[in-house]
């Protein structure tokens, strides 16, 4: 039966991480978040002076541990090839321990089915919010599974060693594990805690010690959080919103997105448990004690973010990887008495196919999945012809355009740019009031009729280059969304009546780069006399 476990990971290993491998221009919305500043680390004239690039690399997005492993791997690897090699890893080891996990509650059979669940759920809906960046809340999974493994079979030095790691990688995941055990401890007597799992209490220790150096290390440029009074008036939380946050629903709210519990993620299972609780009714059913604990410490953590808000990071964080977890086991656990329990009412028979079968339709569907996806992977080759002249450009130059087409310069180009939409985060004060601030004063500037206001925008922020998209100048692009509230209204009033836009109509000759999509002036004054 173990055999099952190869197939499941070939299954995912091929169509889900080989891919962005093989592409160097492939990245997910949030490596171009998170991962573009790493270049320092193998070129220190890179990203100096840079606002975004100071941000996201602060102790607010990247843990200790998760920036301490990046040092040190792309002292031989490209940081967004070592990111897309991390996944690989991480994906393993997720699946790897929620077969150790499953079968050490419920025996072999429920070990596959785990497993087996797991790889599914993350195909059709975790791969790119769990494993496929190689950021923080990739580890999110491989360490929260790992250590309930450690957890329930009473290895409780490893365990203790786990709790660390979640500190260093992703302290989310940490205050679920310090609640999970806080909620299992009730069941149990004081002695019996100190007795058993003081190891686990000296890695809570040594994790809480971490995390109160890290946090408290620095002082804060950028701000204190924002509150919810604060973003209850912000259009950016709202719907259309660059953060949508508060719903125009109350169930949207409370089941939904970032403010939501996402038991739509849980679906799946729950359209499986349907007919398992019907078929084996409360005597048969199974529901181990770690899946109570796993269920009632989420939900805690949940309410506590929703009264904290954004003080403890959202609170669909606190659910987005237990609940999954727990209906994932629950299922697991009852697969074995279900079909036998089937068998007994309807006179079937069932019989497990061979590991060679399994193993070969897996390599099958995942070779189909394959070519399906290599069809249009990766960006357009317009784009890619920009990133390549930018990258081209002296290290410290800045560039300003589009926010989203900006997004993917400073990972591509490696080249600083005044704003974007990827880091357009509205949670912090001082410094969401300039990002504000500069993408106001480029809307301005870049539908402007005016040479001398475009001319002005420029020198107030240093810029050397303004990327031109030719379809932003479009009539339906203009009365369409544009960008994100409240910019996008913004622009639209802005252009209203107006004909002609300065960028629009620089000639060709004074023009740096240009295809069939975009071109680059240099913003000086040569270019609009």
């Amino acid at each position: 039966m173990r055999k099952y476990v190869v197939g499941f990971l070939l299954f995912v290993l091929v169509t889900k991480s080989l891919l962005p491998i093989f592409n160097p221009y492939f990245a997910t919305g949030d490596q171009k978040q998170q991962i573009f500043w790493m270049y320092r680390f193998q070129d220190p004239q890179l990203f100096r002076d840079d606002l975004l690039a100071d941000f996201i690399s602060s102790g607010k997005f990247n843990p200790p541990g998760y920036t301490l492993l990046y040092r040190i791997g792309t002292t031989f690897v490209d940081p967004l090839l070592l990111s897309k090699i991390i996944s690989i890893v991480l994906v393993i080891v997720s699946v790897f321990f929620v077969f150790r996990l499953a079968g050490a509650l419920g025996g072999e059979i429920a070990g596959c089915a785990s497993a087996l669940l797991f790889t599914l759920y993350v195909f059709v809906i975790g791969w790119e919010n769990y494993f496929q960046q190689g950021l923080p809340r990739g580890f999110a999974y491989p360490l929260l599974i790992s250590f309930l493994y450690y957890f329930v079979t009473k290895r409780t030095v490893i365990a203790s060693v786990v709790l660390v790691l979640q500190a260093l990688f992703y302290p989310q995941i940490f205050l679920i594990s310090c609640f999970i055990l806080g909620v299992s401890f009730v069941r149990r007597s004081f002695m019996e805690c100190i007795r058993t799992y003081r190891f686990i209490f000296l890695g809570i220790a040594v994790a809480g010690v971490f995390l109160l150096y890290s946090y408290t290390k620095e002082a804060d440029p950028f701000g204190p959080i924002i509150t919810r009074s604060e973003a209850r008036v912000m259009e950016e939380f709202y719907p259309g919103g660059r953060s949508s946050f508060f719903r125009n629903h109350l169930y949207e709210y409370l089941f939904m997105g970032r403010a939501g519990l996402n038991l739509d993620k849980v679906a799946l299972y729950v359209l499986l448990l349907i007919p398992m609780g019907y078929l084996l009714g409360r005597r048969l059913f199974k529901v181990n004690r770690i899946v109570y604990d796993i269920l009632v410490s989420s939900l805690i953590l949940f309410t506590v973010a929703h009264t904290v808000l954004f003080k403890i990071h959202l609170p669909s964080r606190y659910v987005i990887y237990t609940f999954p977890l727990a209906f994932n086991l629950l299922v697991s656990l009852n697969v074995e008495g279900f079909f036998n329990e089937l068998a007994k009412r309807y006179s079937l028979r069932f019989r497990m196919p061979g590991d060679k079968w399994v193993f070969g339709f897996l390599t099958v569907l995942a070779l189909a999945v394959l070519v399906y996806e290599v069809r249009d992977f990766g960006p357009p080759k317009d784009k890619i012809e920009l990133y390549r002249f930018i990258s081209g450009l002296p290290k410290d130059v800045l560039i300003a355009g589009y926010p989203k087409d900006m997004d993917d310069i400073p990972l591509l180009s490696k080249r600083k740019v005044l704003v974007n939409m990827e880091l357009s985060l509205p949670y912090y004060k001082s410094y969401y009031s300039e990002v504000r601030r500069r993408i106001f004063d480029f809307f301005t500037a870049y539908y402007s009729d005016n040479p001398k206001e475009v001319l002005s925008f420029c020198r107030r922020y240093g810029i050397d280059y303004i990327v031109i998209n030719k379809n932003h100048f479009r009539e339906d692009f203009l009365y369409g969304k544009v960008y994100y509230r409240p910019f996008g209204d913004y622009v639209r009033s802005m252009v209203k009546g107006r004909k002609e836009f300065v960028l629009e109509k620089i000639p060709d000759s004074k023009k740096v780069f240009k295809n069939d999509t975009f071109s680059v002036i240099r913003c000086d004054y040569d270019t609009f006399k």
